[in-house]
């Protein structure tokens, strides 16, 4: 299965990655949606107006202005370049869920791609101070994909622990994503919740990284 990737740059000059990027409309609003991982060391914090308008354009959309934008942060599995890693931060990457508010007029609801999408940005409400880098208690969201009409039932025994959520990518791609919400976990002491999850996702067809999708 190939990336449906925009293009981009040199890998030398991106600082981001973009994911799983979808629009959305909402009566008179119009948003766009995505997952965003970090390349190197650059981190997003409240986001600021220049960074929303690099990702818009990375998406494709391009006749609008970023409005609002909230930004959550998370750390998930699905996204990391090392899902076998001995250190637990490589096998779960710092993540950020973005939705960008933009006044398009011409932006329907539709799937754009699925990434990654190279982005060169930074932003400048990340002051580069030491606290931001430690890692330990975060918000935890397990990511699978698995093939559109397949059972679904498994994630019953999660239901009753943790708030779950379905995402329907790109129709020319018949899957589902599945999102496990863990909650703030104290890492690494919380590491065997996690890999439980992961483990119960997998054994039930559920592709855990994204280089599975992409395969």
């Amino acid at each position: 299965m190939g990336s449906d990737t925009v293009d981009r740059e040199s890998d030398e000059y991106i600082t981001f990655k973009l994911w799983n990027i979808s629009a959305l409309r909402s009566k008179n609003s119009h948003y766009c949606e995505m997952d965003v991982t970090t390349v190197g060391e650059t981190l997003l914090k409240g986001g600021d107006e220049r960074t929303m308008r690099a990702f818009l354009s990375a998406a494709n959309i391009r006749q609008g202005r970023p409005i609002s934008w909230t930004i959550k942060a998370f750390c998930s599995q699905y996204y990391s370049d090392y899902p076998l890693g001995e250190n637990w931060r490589d096998r779960l990457v710092r993540t950020w869920r973005v939705r960008i508010e933009t006044d398009d007029p011409t932006l329907d609801s539709r799937y754009l791609h699925f990434g990654p999408t190279g982005v060169y940005a930074w932003d400048s409400t990340f002051h580069d101070e030491d606290n931001d880098w430690e890692r330990g208690n975060e918000e935890c969201t397990i990511i699978g994909e698995i093939d559109e009409g397949a059972s679904l039932s498994f994630l019953d025994v999660l239901r009753n622990r943790y708030e779950t959520s379905n995402i329907f990518p790109s129709p020319t791609r018949p899957s589902v994503q599945v999102r496990i919400h863990l909650g703030t976990l104290r890492l690494p002491e919380s590491l065997h919740k996690v890999e439980q999850v992961i483990d119960l996702c997998g054994s039930h067809g559920c592709r855990m990284n994204w280089k599975e999708t992409l395969r």
